[in-house]
């Protein structure tokens, strides 16, 4: 059974993790780093984005790709692009974190920053649903205790939901089904 359902108009929901789930997204240089990779990954696979939260182990997203895209290739452009420069970041400014993200495969050392496989996946049919993944989304570090309101977490895009924002990024209009 296929991992992914590529229907032409669907939505979405993704959720992918650091490397053994480490919260690796604790300094706002390399969430910074993400969004712009993120933005240039939008631009490049032509993907619209709804809603976003860079949390510290984990990132959700909202996408549609487009026709001529899978969520896999956006996906892939997004994560080794961004994942070549973090490490290199994080090997320049914290050499310890850098340790813990080894990977030693056939006597071959490597360094990973994503956890292995695709993540997870959930089309959005509706927009009940949509509506719903949409404040998960701008909620979760609120779940988690780091904010209190979602305006307060920076790394996400329920500033622009919100207020009108477009500060850290634009987001594509929610589609009407």
């Amino acid at each position: 059974m296929p991992k992914r359902f590529e229907n032409e108009n669907d939505i979405h929901f993704l959720t992918f993790s650091t490397y053994k789930r480490l919260r690796i997204f604790t300094e706002d240089d390399l969430c910074k780093l993400f969004v712009n990779h993120l933005e240039s990954a939008r631009e490049r696979r032509k993907f619209e984005l709804y809603a976003f939260v860079v949390m510290p182990n984990h990132i959700h997203m909202l996408i549609k790709p487009d026709i001529n895209a899978t969520v896999g290739k956006v996906l892939g452009s997004l994560k080794k692009t961004f994942s070549l420069e973090a490490l290199e970041y994080i090997s320049e400014v914290n050499p310890v974190w850098y340790g813990r993200l080894k990977v030693v495969t056939r006597g071959i050392e490597k360094r990973r920053f994503w956890q292995v496989g695709g993540g997870y996946d959930r089309n959005i049919i509706s927009e009940k649903t949509l509506k719903k993944a949409v404040d998960y989304i701008h909620l979760n570090p609120v779940r988690r205790g780091m904010v209190k309101k979602p305006l307060d977490y920076k790394w996400s895009s329920a500033e622009f939901w919100i207020d009108g924002s477009d500060e850290l990024m634009r987001m594509d209009d929610l589609i009407v089904f």
